[in-house]
């Protein structure tokens, strides 16, 4: 961000009547995070979402090992760590409306982000369709996500595939021999906050 450039003309000592342009860059002091600050969220606090954001961190005293360089390639990622924190949340229609910085001195800036909230969001019907070898009840109760749950992404996608954290519905098939096994969850909107879940399974003999 404080990089400077200087462009220098040369005589071309190759061609007549011609110049060379170089351009040179000095490079300023590193720019690093003062603060991190929110605007728009009432749910959430900044300083949960500020620990969502795992590689873009403040200038702060206890922080000796942490690196508080501002880097937009890491605030573009730690904002979409931002919306899924307000998605496991249940807020499932949550968005960074935007992004920029302010700065405070030559080598601080303070970031400040715009959020859009939006309802909060519960589980109401939740039903499997396909599933033969297993019932619904069975896999109901290896879900774990009953009716009046908030609404959580992550939480559903972890319960129905695991990655070896556990009991999911997919490693209770995978353990019998199904290794086609696919379940694909579809969400209806029902109401202004409530969610009916369709589950869709393909056992794969």
């Amino acid at each position: 961000l404080n990089a400077d450039a200087e462009v220098v003309q040369k005589a071309d000592t190759l061609l007549d009547n011609s110049v060379l342009l170089i351009i040179q860059v000095k490079k300023g002091p590193r720019v690093r995070i003062q603060d991190v600050v929110f605007h728009g969220n009432e749910a959430l606090s900044d300083a949960t979402l500020r620990k969502a954001m795992r590689k873009t961190k403040r200038k702060r005293w206890y922080n000796v090992f942490g690196s508080s360089k501002y880097i937009p390639k890491e605030v573009r990622t730690d904002l979409a760590a931002v919306v899924d924190k307000y998605n496991e949340e249940g807020y499932r229609n949550a968005l960074v409306l935007g992004d920029t910085f302010v700065h405070v001195s030559k080598d601080k800036i303070k970031v400040e982000v715009t959020v859009e909230e939006g309802e909060r969001f519960y589980y109401r019907n939740i039903d499997f369709r396909g599933n033969t070898k297993y019932s619904s009840d069975t896999l109901q109760k290896v879900l774990g996500i009953r009716r009046g749950d908030v609404y959580n992404r992550k939480l559903l996608e972890s319960r129905l595939y695991g990655a070896g954290q556990g009991i999911d519905v997919s490693s209770m098939y995978m353990d019998r021999g199904y290794l086609g096994f696919y379940a694909q969850p579809e969400e209806l909107l029902v109401g202004k906050d409530s969610i009916d879940l369709d589950i869709l399974v393909r056992e794969g003999r």
